[in-house]
């Protein structure tokens, strides 16, 4: 019978590069520093782009802050996955993990009801120039 964890070992993952690795570990090595700035840098984009919604600013600026804002939490979300990878499993995993999902759904949403709104009731600066009144 095959040892399947051998043959694992055998076969190059091609998942798995030396930068990934690389990354993998310096995310894990500088965890605090790296949560240090991603959590007040998630909240603080999160917030501005829902700011921005409620000002009903132009959709170009909301789309670029979600995109912003994005970044920052789908950063957090591979951070967080480096060290399941590991076999990390403890609370403020979870936390950041849920954290980095949230605001993702959350910038998602403000697009996806400035969208909405935009298509309904069309706003001048969205409008073609023959068309403004």
């Amino acid at each position: 019978m095959v040892d399947l964890v051998h043959l694992a070992q055998l076969v190059p993952n091609p998942l798995q590069s030396d930068f990934a690795h690389a990354a993998a570990e310096f995310s894990r090595a500088n965890c605090l520093q790296i949560c240090a700035f991603l959590v007040p840098a998630n909240l603080a984009a999160t917030l501005q782009t829902l700011l921005m919604m409620t000002m009903k600013r132009p959709l170009v600026q909301v789309v670029t802050m979600a995109a912003i804002a994005a970044v920052f939490a789908v950063t957090m979300v591979v951070h967080v996955a480096t060290w399941f990878v590991v076999g990390v499993v403890m609370v403020p995993t979870y936390v950041l993990l849920s954290f980095g999902l949230a605001c993702c759904i959350v910038n998602a949403w403000s697009v996806g009801r400035l969208l909405k709104s935009a298509t309904l009731s069309p706003q001048p600066e969205l409008l073609p120039l023959e068309q403004k009144v």
